[in-house]
């Protein structure tokens, strides 16, 4: 799973479907150029003349000679250069190893680099003559920093700390030591790993060499002091001295790279209060544990992994291993080792010593009796530790790292003295997760939950199956249907190798299993209507998840079934292009029971749009056209009969792509960005807000705005509140060519770093991330730099990379990575070319903020593409009111070194002039107002929008502020859990009225709005407060698709009656009607806006919106967003009554309701004042769209001239005109909409 890769990390998906995480200690690999490569220390010359490995975590360039500085140790902020204060010669290389020879008479220098970006430097002094040297009495380095502070401890420990103390640059205390043999024979073997002659019980080496010690060798500390821009080291001058001294003489310190927080120590009793971060006390780089027969010094490892809990939480952990290599042991004979586990405590680079971790061991998690590399009859090898039960600890804990420590048993014996190798040790965690309780029940024919009837036909029964771990292996489903009256009468199927995850998976109940039970013989008329129910569970290996729950069903033989219904493929068609759909009454190979007749017509709708008919051939066969209108469709499909009763429904989702290529930030398909921001903060409400542009430089938006998040984000959670604390951003992250949603949770409690990406539908409705794969998830660690940061801010990259791989299509992310502890950085994340999926990010060279300082923690960024393909980047300091331009973005890499060119324009220098200066404020780039030129929207807690334009000028001037309008009261409807789950609360999303549901309303899924409510007809409704205040403006907007006509969607109640309802007629029309008094049903007297008949079907959806005018003594109602009807009203006294959603107060007292409605209803909304459209602009003869009638007179020169009025019985004393030569019209008068484009004609 190359995707979960990192530094230290690998995730596998086995056969099985488990999973295995491999954790390193440390970085083991790197991404370069998208592909991930092992570490290599082995060093090459560079084309800048310069010598570096030829793959290390840190940017380490060694001299190739010169007086210049022999080390530079960097990675994108951080910077330490060494010098020494004598010329160097060209080294000659060897694999890690760089050899300067003769720096001074007879003493030559050793540089070797590891893979972290560290090295370790020795001065081999060949004899006496040359340690007399007088440069050797004090070896001056001179340093020089960027964002790093050297000082030194008490004991020689030198320490690089960054401004927020992270420890960036690491020294243990150097040491020195010369060539003295062992003082006696001792028995030697040849190392298998080292290939060196070593002590045959210790491991150690025999002679000394610049890598370490011998076993005889006399070792001395080297005394350090750092001052301002200069490390001096003082060798010991006893043994520089020392007559007996054997040669050469090693002066080895070694500096140690990266802010990594993990890592390895090797503590030592001999030295407890020394600090061994990523050393070890014997200046070897392997690790031991254990009494070293050489010293007597009691060792222990200490390893520090990082641990990444979400990703185990609440997993089934089959099993975890701690796996490290045994390079030496004392004997073949075998002696217990013991693994423990700190459950509190990490090792860290300021703890690394034996005091600190002597009785701060934890937990035994695991012993194992072995002996391995004394001897070929015990070659080195693998040695696994059970830690499942320090996992464990550290998942319940929410751990984000844990150490362990590998201790001899018996650590008073030396025949437990063992070696391990430093490079190579992992955690191995194989684990599952329960798969998820099954989603999305829905049937075909369309039934709710709670239990309609089906004809006589195939049941489709549908339902999602997924798995937390998102990929591995396949899932099993299992479909189980039985008669209500007897439970043993059981039909199950079970459907192995499913998609994890599943998009959706069906199991169809045949026809004359159903017609068997029910009671069907040859005998025309008989069978009896027959209730069954259905559930469906999955299962993966052992694991199987909670049941779905139960949903119902009545089998009525005598009744039309639902059709067969095929739409285009996936893919196939265009929105807004006519595709070919085709509908079938029987199933291939199926004959008409004996008595029954095919449907004559049937009636079709897409996406809630205009409701078609269709003529059927005597089989029930018939093709129709239809216009897709967003990337996932949804159409229904109603048997009609000849008698013209309504039969089944079937429900089908397909996909259709775009005509053309979306314009950047265009997210409904008008060719204009839109606003788009995160709720949740301030005034406002939780989801993900859409503002649509209008391509104008004032009044930049509609500030009626739409939530695109109300069905949550398809990982975490499918509510409006998922997207509570993201950062939204918008571009073609899907690959569908249509503009998507990407969100981002730099600070989630939980989940840091994690996001996803929802496909954008096209058209600016909600998008359900629960259907049709429309939800790509970005887990924790996708977006981790090498340091283990993540962004706190991200913005689109478009297509800015330019290097080795071709555009993939897929835009890049650009972002400001890092933490408060480390710092921040700008960093560059390349697209693999699939969604959501990203390389690990690159740290962008030169990494200065616009103020040419390292503090990138102060600025915001947002991005545009211009037309052109190039991407602007705009970036802002809040504090400063600083604002820069970067524009044409230009990432380009060799897979060595990356750079990032632009032209920079500052828009403001946050000085003499600033922008947004303090304010709290998101923005949004785009070319708002289609000059060429890429703008910014901001948008403050309150709802404000501004639109900033700039010029040529190099300038960006405010427009005037616009404020987004929200639902004062909403609910989706969308909240009520599984398929024929019971309505017992629904929330209020942006209001603090949540409703209540009463028995018979049930949640339904699988149509249009899926989820969505099912009322029964009968008892089903929900109430809520007092949501709307009949005697001030208000509007209502409401989705309705009723199952029968002649019922109440919406209502509130007075005290005697209702204030106003929303209901069909039994003729077909949709009416809203106002009460002239707070009067029972008997007596009220109604003032209505009705449709005309005919404009309601059951089985197909209606958006239906209500608006009263106070000033203006007005009820008006939309269906489909057309206007069909306005009426006179008078306001009358408010009541404290409650919101009715499915029934209607008709008299006094809780018995006092009918009209029960049944059917569907979803995305309740009301607002506290009048939500103009432009058709009622058109009815009420507003000529200049300032919502008050004006007066079009023509004057007798040929000229109309428009007056406007004031809403109050006047009008203006000027007049603007509008046409000439009008004087040959015999009469002019005002038919209002006669064009339908909303506006006056």
């Amino acid at each position: 799973m190359s995707a979960a890769t990192t530094p230290t990390s690998t995730l596998s998906a086995n056969p099985d479907g488990t999973l295995t995480l491999s954790q390193a200690t440390m970085p083991v690999r790197k991404n370069i150029g998208g592909e991930w490569k092992s570490l290599d220390p082995t060093l090459k010359l560079e084309a800048d003349g310069r010598i570096a490995p030829a793959t290390a975590v840190g940017d380490l360039h060694l001299s190739a000679g010169g007086s210049g500085p022999f080390a530079t140790l960097a990675d994108g902020t951080h910077e330490l250069q060494l010098t020494l204060p004598f010329a160097l010669p060209t080294p000659t290389l060897s694999g890690p190893t760089a050899t300067y020879r003769n720096v001074l008479p007879g003493v030559d220098l050793t540089v070797t680099a590891n893979t972290q970006g560290g090295l370790s430097q020795t001065l081999v002094v060949a004899d006496a003559k040359a340690a007399a040297n007088p440069a050797l009495k004090n070896i001056a380095l001179a340093t020089k920093t960027r964002g790093i502070t050297l000082k030194a401890d008490a004991a020689g420990n030198l320490i690089g700390t960054d401004a927020h103390k992270n420890v960036i640059v690491t020294a243990p205390t150097p040491t020195m030591w010369d060539s003295t043999p062992p003082a006696k024979t001792e028995a030697t073997v040849i190392d298998p790993v080292r290939g060196a002659r070593v002590n045959a019980e210790t491991g150690s080496p025999v002679a000394s060499s610049f890598r370490e010690p011998g076993i005889g060798a006399k070792v001395k500390p080297l005394k350090v002091t750092v001052t301002k821009n200069k490390i001096s080291l003082t060798p010991a001058a006893a043994l520089l001295s020392d007559p007996n001294a054997k040669w050469p003489v090693y002066i080895d310190p070694a500096i140690g790279w990266g802010a990594s927080k993990s890592g390895y120590a090797v503590v030592g009793s001999a030295n407890p209060d020394r600090n061994y971060w990523k050393n070890s006390p014997s200046n070897t780089v392997d690790l031991q544990s254990g009494n070293d027969p050489d010293s007597s010094d009691v060792r222990r490892t200490l390893l520090s992994f990082p641990f990444n809990a979400s990703l185990l939480k609440s997993a089934k952990i089959y099993k975890a291993a701690l796996n490290v290599t045994e390079t030496w042991s004392y004997s073949c004979n075998a002696t217990p080792v013991d693994v423990y586990a700190p459950p509190t405590k990490d090792l860290t680079s300021a703890n690394a010593t034996w005091n600190y971790w002597e009785n701060s061991l934890g937990t035994l998690n695991d012993q194992v009796n072995v002996a391995k590399g004394y001897s070929d009859d015990c070659k080195p090898g693998a040695v696994g530790f059970d830690i499942s039960k320090a996992i464990n600890t550290s998942i319940s804990a929410g751990n984000t790292s844990q150490t362990f420590i590998i201790k001899a048993d018996n650590e008073a014996s030396q025949s437990g003295w063992k070696r391990w190798n430093s490079s190579n040790p992992t955690i191995e965690v194989t684990f599952d997760h329960t798969p998820d309780q099954p989603t999305g029940l829905h049937t075909s024919p369309i039934t709710a939950c709670s239990g309609d009837t089906i004809g006589d036909g195939d049941i489709k029964l549908y339902a999602k199956f997924s798995d937390p771990d998102t990929t591995g292996g396949s899932l099993t489903a299992t479909f189980t249907v039985w008669k209500d009256s007897d439970k043993t009468v059981v039909k199950t199927g079970t459907l192995t190798g499913q998609a994890n995850p599943s998009t959706t998976t069906s199991f169809i109940v045949p026809r004359l299993w159903m017609e068997q039970i029910a009671g069907v013989t040859t005998t025309p008329g008989s069978g009896t209507p027959t209730a069954f129910s259905w559930k469906a569970t999955v299962a993966q290996n052992s694991l199987t998840s909670k049941d779905s729950g139960t949903c119902h069903y009545t089998f009525d033989p005598s009744r039309q079934h639902a059709p067969y219904v095929t739409p285009p493929a996936d893919g196939a068609s265009k929105i807004g292009t006519e595709a070919t759909f085709k509908v079938n009454y029987l199933a291939p190979g199926q004959t008409l029971p004996t008595g029954q007749v095919a449907p004559t017509e049937y009636q079709y709708q897409i996406n809630g749009g205009l409701v078609g008919t269709v003529a059927a051939d005597p089989l029930g066969n018939a093709t129709f056209k239809a216009k897709p209108t967003r990337y996932v469709n949804n159409v229904t499909v109603t048997s009609v009969s000849p008698g013209n009763n309504f039969g089944g429904t079937a429900s089908e989702t397909f996909t259709s792509g775009p005509a053309a290529v979306a314009v950047d930030g265009d997210l409904t398909g008008d060719g204009t960005p839109d606003l788009v921001t995160a709720g949740g903060v301030g005034d406002i409400p939780s989801g993900v807000w859409l503002a649509s542009g209008t391509g104008t430089a004032t009044s930049s938006v509609k500030t009626l705005a739409a939530n695109l998040g109300i069905y949550g984000n398809g990982s975490t959670s499918t509510k409006a509140s998922a997207f509570n604390g993201a950062q939204i951003i918008t571009g073609a992250f899907s690959g569908n060519g249509l503009q998507d949603i990407l969100y981002y949770y730099p600070a989630d409690p939980d989940v840091p770093g994690s996001g996803g990406i929802l496909a954008g539908n096209g058209d600016g409705s909600p998008i359900n991330a629960n259907v049709n794969s429309s939800q790509y998830t970005i887990n924790s660690t996708a977006l981790l730099d090498d340091n283990g940061g993540i962004p706190r801010i991200l913005a689109n990259a478009g297509a800015s990379y330019h290097g080795a791989e071709p555009d993939n299509g897929f835009p890049d992310l650009i972002g400001i990575s890092g933490t408060s502890e480390i710092g921040y950085q700008l960093a560059y994340y390349h697209s693999i070319g699939a969604p959501g999926v990203f390389q690990v990010p690159v740290a962008l060279l030169p990494n200065a903020a616009p103020d040419d300082t390292s503090n990138w923690a102060a600025w915001d960024i947002a991005s545009a593409q211009r037309v052109d393909g190039s991407t602007d980047l705009f970036l802002w300091n809040r504090a400063t009111g600083a604002l820069h331009r970067w524009s044409g973005l230009d990432f380009t890499t060799d897979g060595a070194s990356s750079q990032l060119t632009y032209d920079d324009t500052t828009l403001a220098n946050g000085t003499t002039s600033t922008f947004n200066k303090g304010v709290q404020a998101t923005l949004r780039a785009a070319d708002i107002n289609h000059d060429g030129s890429t703008d910014l929207w901001s948008t403050t807690p309150t709802g404000a929008v501004t639109a900033w334009l700039t010029a040529s000028s190099n300038t960006i001037t405010a427009q005037t502020p616009q404020t987004l309008t929200t639902a004062s009261h909403y609910w989706p409807l969308n909240d009520v859990g599984q398929e024929g789950a019971v309505v017992t609360t629904t929330e209020d999303i942006v209001g603090t009225l949540d409703g209540t549901g009463l028995t018979g309303a049930n949640g339904n899924t699988g149509d249009l709005f899926d989820p969505d409510v099912a009322f029964n007809g009968k008892t089903g409704a929900i109430t809520a407060g007092h949501a709307i205040k009949t005697d001030s403006d208000f509007s209502i907007s409401v989705w309705a698709n009723p199952a029968t006509l002649g019922q109440t969607v919406i209502s509130e109640s007075g005290t005697n009656g209702a204030l106003f309802k929303i209901y069909t007629a039994s003729d077909g029309s949709w009416s809203f009607a106002m009460a002239r008094s707070d009067a029972p049903a008997a007596s009220v007297v109604w003032d209505e806006a009705k449709s005309p008949s005919g404009a309601a079907s059951p089985g197909a959806w209606y958006h239906l919106t209500a608006i009263f005018n106070k000033s203006m003594s007005l009820i008006s109602l939309y269906v489909n967003d057309k206007l069909v009807a306005v009426r006179a009203h008078t306001a009358i006294p408010d009541s404290t009554g409650t919101f009715q959603i499915g029934r209607v107060r008709v008299s006094s007292g809780d018995s006092g309701y009918s009209g029960y409605y049944q059917g569907q209803i979803a995305q309740v909304m009301t607002f506290g004042k009048v939500v103009i459209d432009v058709a009622l602009t058109a009815y009420f003869l507003d000529f200049n769209d300032d919502h008050k009638t004006d007066v079009v007179g023509r004057y007798s020169d040929g000229t109309l001239r428009l007056y406007a009025g004031n809403g109050a019985g006047g009008i203006a004393s000027t007049y603007t005109t509008i046409a000439t030569s009008w004087d040959n019209m015999s009469e002019i008068f005002s038919p209002g909409d006669f064009n339908g484009d909303g506006k006056p004609d």
